[in-house]
């Protein structure tokens, strides 16, 4: 017996585990020499025939996925813990640290399952996987939706549901949203089946697949316009058409990102999404007019938007107490509903018009900093950066620092400076008299083609108030409020803060 499990294990503690589970599964019966040696998946098979029929049905529930806990089979099978607890100490599962599953049908049991035959009692049809696949992946939408709060855990889930979706081939809309919800594209997609034209999850692995491969925003806008002209099905050409106009607008190529979003609107007009992001892009190009009709026709249902909107213009105005109750606002009920990405993306816009008050300090800045590096948000953390920037701005050598690390942000993902950049140079260098560094943070930026934009406009107010011409023309944001009052609200913003 020894001899023909040494030549059967190949060396595979788990086929002796295996063995002596044979070996035990009959007290009182000695076992023959011809129980032993077959191949693994025969044994595996074996092994699992002699499980209690419960048992037996949590293990092929297990199956489906690549790592389980006892409640995440037994709210799918419908059955009792203790049998749950009673294969998971058994030798056909693998245990480890895993923080939310610890346990795993090892790769032969799993493999053996799969090939059940369905002559075997009990073995399952294709139908009945597919049944449990679905029955798990409820399971899983409970256990994401108790797990807002936990975006590194809820990954975790979001894994398995993504397996279960790609192998099965099915359609959860929860999913794709919840993966979208996430903070950092790239370490997402990272976690996701191969891309695949053949399945629903399949297409969206290669949505995400533009953040793969350390893709710069440029080519992740080549990638994603070859993306879209491919059969897509209708949701998953639609979530990419927006991710391409973020892209597009994150460039400043506000007309294209509005032109996307403007037909998308018109394919779902009842969409709260697209009518907010119409209405962002359509502030971003500085069509105030446009904006207001806009959202006269269109009007937002979710009462965190239009403050958003309200406090993005009360900034243009210069206001800046009222230009943070939108963003704060808006933060705190995405974090209560799991969208951790964008309330980061909020959280980050705080900081930055409370730095511009004198309002923030570098401990301030600190957290959002640490949570953008950990999940790859490059824009969150320059945007964080220039806001420390700004609060050191008094403290040349702490200044220097955090302007410094701004700029490997931006060369080690391949982008190019932009407002947040040139905004804190330029503020560090008036505190240190530095006029020769203005001068070249001026030519830098007049070198390059930068559309007007809210944050651009910044840009030249302090060059204006440094002594240089206005690059851009007056803004006129409301008829009741000349530019020349907007103008003087930013000149006392400036002198207070360069003051600090």
């Amino acid at each position: 017996m020894i001899d023909r499990i040494r030549r059967g294990a190949h060396g595979l503690p788990l086929y002796l585990s295996l063995s002596l589970s044979m070996a035990r599964a009959s007290p009182g019966r000695p076992p023959t020499a011809d129980v032993f040696g077959g191949p693994l998946p025969e044994l595996a098979t074996r092994v699992f025939a002699n499980l209690p029929d419960r048992e037996r049905e949590l293990a092929r529930a297990a199956s489906l996925v690549p790592r389980f806990d006892e409640d995440l089979i037994v709210e799918a099978v419908g059955g009792r813990l203790g049998d749950a607890y009673r294969l998971c100490r058994r030798t056909l599962v693998a245990q480890d640290n895993h923080p939310l599953f610890p346990h795993r049908l090892h790769d032969a049991v799993r493999a053996a399952l799969t090939h059940e035959p369905v002559s075997e009692p009990g073995a399952w049809a294709a139908e009945d996987r597919a049944d449990m696949a679905v029955r798990l992946l409820n399971a899983l939408h409970d256990r994401s939706e108790a797990l807002l709060h936990d975006s590194d855990r809820r990954l975790d889930i979001l894994e398995i549901a993504a397996a279960l979706c790609a192998e099965h081939d099915l359609r959860a809309v929860w999913v794709g949203n919840a993966l979208s919800d996430l903070p950092g594209f790239a370490r997402t997609a990272g976690r996701l089946p191969p891309p695949s034209a053949d399945t629903w999850m399949g297409q969206l692995s290669g949505l995400f697949e533009g953040w793969r491969h350390d893709r710069n925003v440029a080519e992740r806008v080549a990638y994603l316009e070859e993306f879209v002209m491919r059969p897509l099905r209708p949701d998953i050409a639609r979530r990419a058409h927006i991710r391409l106009a973020y892209l597009h607008r994150t460039r400043g190529n506000f007309e294209e990102a509005l032109a996307i979003l403007s037909d998308l609107l018109t394919e779902r007009p009842e969409s709260e999404l697209l009518r907010y992001q119409v209405a962002r892009t359509l502030h971003s190009l500085g069509r105030f007019r446009d904006l207001e009709q806009h959202l006269a026709n269109h009007p937002l249902s979710d009462p965190t938007t239009p403050a958003r909107i309200s406090s993005d213009i009360a900034y243009d105005r210069g206001l800046l107490d009222d230009s943070i109750v939108g963003p704060v606002t808006r933060a705190a009920w995405l974090r209560e509903r799991g969208k951790h990405r964008v309330a980061l993306e909020n959280e980050v816009t705080v900081l930055w018009r409370r730095a511009l008050q004198g309002n923030c300090v570098p401990a301030d800045c600190d957290a959002a900093i640490a949570e953008a590096d950990r999940c790859g948000e490059a824009l969150c953390m320059r945007t964080a950066l220039a806001a420390k920037a700004l609060s050191l701005a008094g403290n040349p050598n702490g200044a220097a620092t955090a302007i410094g690390d701004a700029q490997s942000v931006v060369r080690a993902t391949g982008g190019r400076p932009g407002w947040r950049e040139w905004t804190s140079r330029i503020v560090c260098a008036l505190r240190r008299g530095d006029q020769a560094a203005v001068e070249d943070v001026r030519q830098e930026w007049q070198s390059i083609n930068t559309r007007w934009s809210p944050h651009q406009q910044v840009v030249d107010r302090f060059l204006i108030h440094s002594g240089f011409p206005a690059r851009y023309p007056p803004l006129r944001i409301t008829d009741s409020e000349a530019s020349t009052e907007v103008d003087r609200r930013w000149s006392v913003i400036i002198s207070s803060l360069l003051a600090a």
